[in-house]
């Protein structure tokens, strides 16, 4: 942790007056067997006040200190258990100046196997013609330093097919792509009632047809919020094979760390 705070004492917005946790959620295969965890910012169990301080510091471009503070916690978790971790990833912590610096000095510290840090490229931010040569520069780095790389909430935002595809074009590697809970939500009530104003029931055989491809190409799907077995049925359905959120887990009963 020194590592960390020697980051976060360089840093303009540090925060040190607020108590920050992590959480971890289960990811689990076909036969609920577990595969992974995904470690998340928190500030308590009760509420989603997290939600307004990743937005002020997404809009300050200060994500980065968090990052470190989430790093940190994802890789002594994989060291002691190897598990294999996701870490969600701002394009802007991508862009960081330490960010490859930090990543490198943290594995030098844990001497962890760095496929088993699974960074989740978020969806809030558009990646533009001005930086998009460096975003696919450092998720080539992180390619060959062999940590694994997705694609968070696919249909959400900025995480498109598009971006994807471009993404794959570049000659990067994706271990998987997350299927954004809503858009799963809304797939799953339009197939079950067919509601047309959600997504039309057209667009499933369309969403087959994609999940087939992506597949096809070596890269995992996920859908995420899956709340009941009647859910979990509909994605196995869809030939996604991870699978995320309440079903797997008590959320009254989540473990926060101090982080």
């Amino acid at each position: 942790m020194y590592l960390v705070w020697n980051f976060l004492w360089t840093l303009p917005c540090q925060r040190k007056e607020m108590e920050m946790f992590s959480t971890f959620e289960p990811i689990v295969d076909l036969n609920k067997d577990h595969f992974a965890k995904e470690i998340l910012f928190r500030l308590n169990a009760f509420n989603n006040s997290h939600v307004i301080v990743l937005k002020e510091l997404r809009a300050r471009k200060q994500t980065f200190m968090l990052f470190t503070r989430i790093c940190a916690k994802a890789f002594d978790e994989a060291k002691n258990t190897w598990n294999i971790i996701h870490v969600n990833l701002e394009v802007q912590d991508l862009l960081n100046t330490n960010f490859l610096y930090f990543l490198d000095t943290l594995l030098s510290y844990t001497w962890i196997n760095p496929s088993l840090i699974n960074f989740e490229l978020l969806e809030t931010e558009k990646i533009t013609p001005e930086i998009q040569d460096r975003v696919f520069l450092n998720l080539k780095i992180l390619n060959e330093m062999w940590f694994l790389l997705s694609i968070d909430d696919l249909f959400s935002w900025f995480s498109t097919k598009r971006r994807v595809n471009n993404i794959l074009s570049n000659g990067i590697s994706l271990h998987m792509v997350k299927l954004d809970g809503k858009f799963f939500q809304d797939a799953y009530l339009s197939s079950k009632y067919w509601y047309d104003n959600l997504i039309n029931v057209n667009d499933i055989e369309w969403l087959n047809t994609y999940i087939e491809w992506v597949k096809s190409i070596g890269v995992k799907v996920l859908a995420e919020w899956i709340e009941s077995e009647d859910m979990f049925d509909y994605a196995k359905s869809l030939w996604v094979e991870y699978f995320q959120w309440y079903h797997f887990q008590n959320p009254k009963h989540k473990e926060l760390h101090r982080i």
